[in-house]
Parts: structure tokens; C-alpha cells; sequence
């Protein structure tokens, strides 16, 4: 969606909560007025707002910082702790001064709508019950990898058993990589 949610909302939110986790998709959309397509712009809007967690996309973080890939890191640890980028079947996050890579198998879905919140709800659940970031990333990858290889569409791919979820989450912790930080 595009600005679902007003930054008068967000900042309350993210200053009154336990943990924040944004996903900043519709702050950074904008339709344009005269063919009706759909862009990505930088949004300075990030420093106003308390942020435990950032997920974006290769995209996203390029409309945020001007970087591409792993330099994008560096730049929104500035305003998380914790920063997730999706590249297809690769996760980097930056976390609390180390680097991670998560490489999953390659998925071809019909419908990966959704797939994002799928993670973004799976990680906020793992985290809040044990604080450890590592746990959280793979349990939500799990999530969204079984949603988006289920070939379901729209809810009906949304993972209905979290042993399945976890199983998976427990294969993937032992892909995990600490990259070298620069």
C-alpha cells in the first residue's frame, strides 16, 4: 500500500512500543499523476523514528541510501539495530555490529504477495520470545519460504503449523554465515 500509516502514527508507535519493526515499502511509494505507475523515493523520515528492526528489499534500501547491496547495510544501521536486505533467495542482516547471510533455495511462486508481512510477523514473534536475532531471521525466511512454496495465493499460503515453520527455521540456522565487517 502507499502511506498507509501517517509518520504522526509511526513515530508514536515507534517511541511507545517494545520493539519496532518497519518494513518501509509504503513510505517510499509514490504514484505518479500522469500514467498511474508506481516508483520508489528516498524518504529522510527514518532519523524521526525509533527502530528495532528494518526490512527492505535491494530497491528499497537503494531509495533509502543511494547504495546498492551490502554498503546499504552500513548506512540504515544508522537508524536500526537490526537490518534485513531480501535479494531473491539471499538475506544479509546487520545486527548489533556482525554481518549475516542466509541463502535459501530457489522458489519459483505464483503469488508472493504478502510473502514480506509473512516474514516481518514470523521474525517479530521469534525475536520478542527470545531476543536472539539469528533465531528470529531464520524462523522468518521458514515462514515466508514454506508460504511462497506452498503455490498458494493471497491467505491460503500463509503457514498454518509453526512446527513446520520452526523444523524449517532449524534447517536453515545451520546455513547461516557471519560475514567480515567492514
Amino acid at each position: 500500500m502507499i502511506n498507509e500509516i501517517s509518520m504522526d502514527a509511526m513515530r508514536a508507535l515507534s517511541g511507545s512500543s517494545g520493539f519496532t519493526f518497519l518494513d518501509p515499502q509504503g513510505m517510499l511509494r509514490r504514484v505518479d499523476s500522469r500514467d498511474g505507475s508506481i516508483s520508489l523515493m528516498g524518504s529522510s523520515n527514518l532519523k524521526e523514528l525509533r527502530i528495532d528492526a528494518i526490512k527492505v528489499d535491494l530497491d528499497e534500501a537503494y531509495a533509502l541510501t543511494g547504495m546498492h547491496g551490502y554498503s546499504s547495510l552500513n548506512i540504515l544501521g544508522k537508524y536500526s539495530d537490526t537490518v534485513i536486505l531480501s535479494m531473491d533467495n539471499r538475506v544479509l542482516m546487520r545486527s548489533r555490529g556482525k554481518v549475516y547471510e542466509l541463502t535459501t533455495d530457489i522458489i519459483a511462486s505464483r503469488d508472493s504477495t504478502g510473502a514480506g508481512d509473512i516474514f516481518a510477523g514470523a521474525y517479530t514473534s521469534a525475536y520478542v520470545s527470545n531476543r536472539d536475532v539469528v533465531w528470529a531471521l531464520c524462523y522468518g525466511v521458514a515462514a515466508a519460504y514454506i508460504a511462497l512454496a506452498s503455490g498458494g495465493l493471497g491467505l491460503d499460503k500463509v503457514p498454518c503449523n509453526s512446527k513446520d515453520v520452526e523444523d524449517h527455521a532449524y534447517m536453515l540456522l545451520e546455513r547461516v554465515h557471519s560475514l567480515a565487517v567492514s
